[in-house]
């Protein structure tokens, strides 16, 4: 369509990398931006969010998308 477009927060999942679902008890997760961390207690298939963005993976000690 001529002169539609999208808005930032679209492009933004558009771009990013899409996250894989919490499959696993014990998996650590943390937000970049505000710094909460979630330990899964019960892992039901979805993903997790936090100010409006995809918490990372911890392993290690390190995130997931700082491994890369």
């Amino acid at each position: 369509m001529a002169g539609s477009f999208l808005p930032p927060s679209t492009v933004h999942l558009l771009l990013s990398k899409p996250m894989p679902p919490v499959r696993n008890e014990n998996e650590k997760y943390r937000c970049n931006v505000c710094g909460n961390e979630v330990l899964v207690t019960k892992a039901g298939g979805g993903t997790l969010v936090c100010c409006g963005e995809d918490i990372d993976l911890l392993t290690d000690g390190k995130t997931a998308a700082n491994e890369e």
